[in-house]
């Protein structure tokens, strides 16, 4: 089965921390506008939960395009720009390049056309996304549906196992697949009544797999699996502390 993501409404600056990115151009203007948060930049904005090496490597590529560019300028969030030396690009956070990368995704969705550098960044982008929707393929492909667990003694050694579970849960009355790897807290969502179409895949815990994250994440949607929705409400009670502001 090929999967391809919801298209939703354009998320810019997905790296909160460094609210600015590279241009080319000083005339860039940059806004959100249409529905550019698709594939492409959940790949960006996720990846690094995933591989994080391998978007280091994407980064220094990325700045060794950009560094030769004859003109660079580092836009802010609240649309003043500024010119940037080759020295002074190499300092910036790496969140930099990322949002540089969504900047460029956004062009491609919105089909407009991109400059010399933005062409150079352009293969990047591909590859970020090719490895991403591979281990999210991966994932959905591996997964054990959970309506054939039945017992609680068997949930708790596939939780224990690290076992990618799929369910399907109601969140805004509207039901989700969800596919939810305890190992590394991975989970993705898609719609029942569509699910080639792929709304999420991020790790609930971004660099481990604290079960309380998890099983705060889930107390939030409504579990259709009795075994699961038992065993993560007794979870919940057993640390109210907690989960006093789920």
């Amino acid at each position: 089965m090929t999967f391809i993501f919801a298209d939703s409404e354009d998320f810019d600056f997905p790296f909160q921390k460094q609210k600015k990115l590279f241009v080319f151009s000083e005339n860039e203007e940059y806004n959100c506008q249409g529905k550019t948060h698709s594939g492409f930049s959940h790949a960006i904005k996720h990846s690094c939960e995933f591989f994080p090496e391998q978007i280091n490597e994407f980064i220094v590529k990325g700045l060794d395009i950009i560094i030769k560019t004859d003109k660079v300028f580092l836009l802010h969030e609240n649309g003043d720009i500024f010119p940037i030396s080759a020295n002074k690009i190499l300092q910036q956070a790496s969140g930099i390049v990322l949002n540089t990368f969504d900047m460029v995704n956004d062009k491609i969705m919105l089909d407009l056309p991109l400059l010399e550098t933005e062409e150079k960044l352009k293969p990047l982008i591909f590859e970020i996304s090719e490895q991403y929707n591979n281990l999210l393929t991966n994932y959905i492909n591996y997964a054990y549906d959970i309506e054939n667990i039945t017992s609680l003694e068997n949930l708790k050694e596939f939780i224990k196992d690290g076992k990618t579970l799929k369910f399907i849960a109601e969140f805004f009355l509207v039901d989700y697949i969800y596919y939810l790897n305890f190992s590394d807290s991975a989970i993705i969502a898609c719609r029942k009544d569509n699910p080639k179409i792929i709304n999420t895949f991020f790790r609930i815990d971004k660099k481990a797999n604290d079960f309380k994250k998890i099983a705060k994440y889930l107390y939030k949607i409504n579990i259709e699996n009795k075994l699961l929705s038992e065993f993560i409400l007794d979870f919940v009670d057993n640390n109210r502390k907690f989960f006093k502001h789920a």
